[in-house]
């Protein structure tokens, strides 16, 4: 098999995103420059017929510590495939299509130790991956797509109880902060927290700056009555949703703050004509917090497979692990 050209996927896979709307921000090729350090560190996989693109497979690609990870860069919540909408006579042809696609980007994946994406809630199928070996752990996000004018009665008593107090106790801001505050801020609820960022201001401005140049992300910033910063919401957004992608708070402080942020977000999603989609997370409390939205279930897949040697060299560092701490 020759090998596959991945410097003339990607040019042809840039030119695609300047025209198709349905991709998902996380997949777009500035969004993946924008969270990179080097032009090399993502790839793209392209099936094409008659000169058209049917579907796209971008991820990101590292050598780290002597393994390659094919993995979802920093801030890429969900990826996985592009797929063009198309008609099926059957259920058959629909799998026979999705399974030779799949089989089509395992082939010309380059050499990996460790294959591990969160796969968008858009993929319902992942079994040509099962066949091929792969696992996939089931993930869930929550997402609002109500189409009404007064989403607030959909909400729980107690959260919109919440939601309107503090309408009253605070004000919102949009697009009023800038990188160099929210840097501030983001940093002083990390220590209010007794917590570290694992990446700098540098890797955050970077993002910052291509999301204001594509105008893909609103900053809804809430004040209280003095006027001091108590929360802030960043919402990035492509042409099919709005996701929920920073919120920031100090610790032990009032999450109503949180809430009308928020609120704020979803309603402007709804009439944009938008799905709200709260980017879904494992821990319990962040999930008992945005199922107070009354929102759906949405489930994606993590799928993951890793080479013989990363196996290997997991199990040596766990045995390593479990002798030093006993």
């Amino acid at each position: 098999m020759p090998i596959y050209d991945f410097k003339e996927a990607k040019v042809k896979y840039r030119q695609f995103c300047k025209t198709e709307s349905s991709v998902n921000i996380y997949m777009l090729d500035w969004y993946l420059d924008a969270v990179t350090e080097n032009e090399d560190d993502w790839r793209v996989i392209l099936i094409e017929e008659n000169g058209m693109i049917m579907s796209a497979f971008p991820f990101g690609y590292q050598k780290r510590h002597g393994l390659w990870y094919i993995y979802s860069p920093w801030q890429c919540a969900r990826m996985g495939l592009w797929i063009r909408k198309r008609s099926y006579r059957s259920k058959e042809e629909e799998l026979s299509v999705l399974n030779n696609y799949i089989q089509y980007f395992i082939d010309h994946l380059p050499p990996y130790d460790s294959f591990k994406i969160a796969f968008s809630g858009n993929f319902k199928n992942w079994q040509p991956f099962y066949w091929n070996g792969f696992l996939a752990e089931p993930r869930y996000s929550m997402i609002i797509k109500e189409n009404t004018d007064d989403y607030i009665s959909y909400i729980g008593k107690s959260r919109r109880n919440r939601i309107r107090r503090s309408q009253r106790r605070y004000r919102i801001q949009e697009n009023q902060l800038s990188k160099e505050e929210y840097w501030d801020f983001l940093v002083k609820t990390y220590d209010s927290k007794r917590k570290v960022l694992d990446y700098d201001s540098d890797k955050f401005f970077k993002l910052w700056n291509a999301l204001n140049d594509y105008n893909s992300c609103t900053v809804r910033s809430i004040l209280n009555e003095d006027g001091d910063l108590v929360s802030v919401n960043i919402v990035l957004e492509d042409n099919e949703r709005c996701y929920n992608q920073f919120v920031t708070q100090m610790q032990g402080k009032d999450t109503d703050a949180t809430s009308y942020a928020i609120y704020e977000a979803i309603n402007y999603a709804l009439k944009k004509g938008k799905i709200y989609d709260f980017e879904g997370s494992m821990i319990k409390g962040v999930c008992e917090f945005n199922s107070s939205f009354n929102p759906e279930w949405e489930v994606y897949y993590l799928i993951s497979h890793y080479s013989r040697k990363y196996r290997l060299l997991t199990n040596i560092k766990e045995i390593f692990t479990h002798v030093l701490r006993s």
